[in-house]
């Protein structure tokens, strides 16, 4: 806005260098709304948690400020936003690398945890093999141990169950899942069930933590399935890969197995509540690198990682429609 309509208070906190840097990247990237610091970041810009999760990113890797999670929640309008950033700056707010991970979710699980993630993974094959018909390729891409990403596609509530029924067995007890803190950690059976299917708890208001748990888990050298389109497709057309996939891969230096799984947007789309029964395709392709991935675009272009792991998986899925046609 013109300066005469900001108040001395919001020409003051324009005036510095922080937050005038963070207000013109606003600028730049909300060209369709008109901004004012009064903006609510959710109701006028429309950002949901995965929203938050991208220009979080964005403001750490072109202004290095990180916002901790105290700082996010704090956050509703965008004068919130540029004084938390200022605070940030400044070292006024923490902005540590402290992993969000309870170590206790990494833990050894004992026998009894084993053998209720062992039930649980059976039952899943046998439903997916025989209700879902469930074809699995490309296995032999699958490496021996972590740290390793199988990054894929998501358009269905089936998509993990497809793709934990698809990994060898070998793997099972390698493998740790993300899982939304406040659907699937709500009650002690919850809780029990996910720490037996090696799921651990994010929070995907917190952008910045939800990375640090990926990056605990991968520090352990276990492997980590991850869906960088962050939320289940309304079509089947993939959607943009979240660039947070491309900062995880920098910093841990671990491998991403692109994944494609096909049939679970014809059995159970979002708004749908009962699946049909037809065949699932899960395709594994080649394991890869980052490096590989961003070829010639600078070290700190997680967007182009992001990108490019959207082309292998796309990839895979287009060879799975051509075998099928």
């Amino acid at each position: 806005p013109a300066s005469g309509s900001l108040s001395a208070e919001d020409q003051a906190l324009l005036a510095e260098p922080t937050a005038f840097a963070l207000w013109s990247l606003l600028v730049e990237r909300f060209r369709q709304v008109p901004l004012t610091p009064d903006s609510s970041l959710q109701l006028d810009l429309g950002l949901d948690s995965l929203g938050w999760m991208a220009l979080a990113l964005e403001i750490e890797n072109r202004l290095s400020v990180r916002l901790d999670d105290a700082a996010v929640n704090r956050i509703l309008t965008v004068r919130d936003l540029l004084l938390e950033a200022v605070a940030a700056r400044r070292g006024e707010a923490p902005a540590g690398e402290t992993s969000a991970l309870d170590a206790r979710w990494l833990k050894p699980r004992g026998p009894m945890l084993r053998a209720a993630g062992t039930a649980i993974h059976l039952i899943d094959r046998l439903v997916m093999r025989f209700a879902f018909r469930l074809r699995v390729e490309g296995t032999e891409h699958l490496p021996a141990a972590g740290p390793c990403v199988i990054a894929a596609n998501h358009v269905s509530f089936l998509d993990p169950p497809a793709l934990a029924a698809a990994l060898p067995w070998r793997m099972l007890s390698q493998v740790h899942w993300s899982g939304d803190r406040l659907l699937l950690f709500s009650n002690p059976l919850s809780r029990f069930v996910c720490r037996a299917m090696c799921i651990f708890p994010v929070d995907q208001r917190s952008p910045a933590r939800v990375l640090a748990s990926a990056v605990a888990v991968l520090r352990q050298n276990h492997m980590l399935v991850w869906f960088p389109e962050g939320w289940r497709s309304p079509t089947k057309a993939m959607l943009p890969f979240q660039p947070g996939i491309g900062r995880l891969l920098q910093e841990t230096g671990a491998s991403v197995v692109p994944c494609y799984v096909a049939g679970t947007f014809e059995s159970l789309p979002r708004g749908r509540t009962f699946p049909r029964l037809n065949r699932i395709t899960v395709s594994f392709g080649a394991p890869i690198s980052a490096e590989a991935l961003r070829g010639d675009s600078s070290p700190d272009d997680w967007h182009a990682v992001a990108d490019a792991l959207r082309e292998r998986v796309a990839e895979l899925g287009d060879s799975i429609d051509r075998k099928a046609a």
